[in-house]
């Protein structure tokens, strides 16, 4: 019997805001993003491990990648805008204790997630439990929130910094290209509700902007916000 789908809903600045989290801190933030909408005034969100895991397609033995994961959501995540950040711990602490875990989220984040009554994007949570890559995570949210225009343009330092790609890093456009955009089209083709093809503007022979035309997949997916 197909589980039942979890659906999240994800205010757009959260989404549109650069985030220093890994692959698996970022599923774990979503997830806590589903329950703080589902109860906002809650101490602290219990989950069993073992569900967890086999939610993140991750086998129940690796119980350390999750701990190592929420370890450093306790310290302070940079969650960065054009023209400014905020730095704050994204959990006042996290207990283990006979497989079950307990976060507690700061409260100042709360606000950031709550910020739904305009501006959000829906999908569900299946949808990214099986990709491998954080690109690829990012790249879903960013053109699920654009999914009704289906289309969507970056310029290209603009997509790097909302991926968290630090000066040095693919900094030749055919190693990003190859591991982050080929790559990230592929997955979300294979795993998700949507994908993309996409268009290099280039300017002088350097590619300066990328255009993605975005796809829906026909399967049973939720409405996205209009309002981005």
């Amino acid at each position: 019997m197909e589980s039942k789908k979890e659906l999240v809903i994800k205010s757009n600045s959260l989404i549109d805001m650069q985030t220093d989290l890994s692959l698996m801190q970022l599923k774990v933030f979503t997830k806590i993003i589903m329950c703080t909408v589902k109860n906002p005034h809650a101490e602290f969100y219990r989950f069993s491990m073992k569900e967890l895991l086999k939610d993140f397609h991750i086998e129940s033995k690796h119980h350390t990648a999750l701990k190592k994961a929420t370890a450093g959501m306790i310290k302070a995540v940079i969650l960065k805008k054009q023209n400014g950040e905020v730095q704050l711990p994204l959990f006042t602490k996290v207990v283990y204790d006979s497989g079950v875990v307990d976060m507690y989220l700061h409260s100042d984040l709360k606000p950031y997630i709550l910020d739904i009554k305009e501006r959000y994007t829906k999908y569900f949570f299946q949808s990214i439990t099986g990709l491998n890559s954080m690109y690829s995570m990012r790249i879903y949210e960013l053109l699920k929130q654009y999914e009704f225009r289906s289309s969507r343009s970056f310029e290209l330092e603009e997509l790097r910094f909302l991926l968290n790609i630090t000066k040095g890093k693919y900094s030749k456009y055919t190693d990003f290209k190859k591991r982050v955009l080929l790559s990230s089209q592929k997955e979300l083709l294979e795993k998700t509700d949507i994908s993309f093809s996409f268009e290099e503007i280039r300017e002088r022979r350097k590619v300066v902007r990328l255009d993605f035309k975005i796809i829906s997949q026909h399967r049973q997916e939720p409405s996205t916000s209009k309002t981005v």
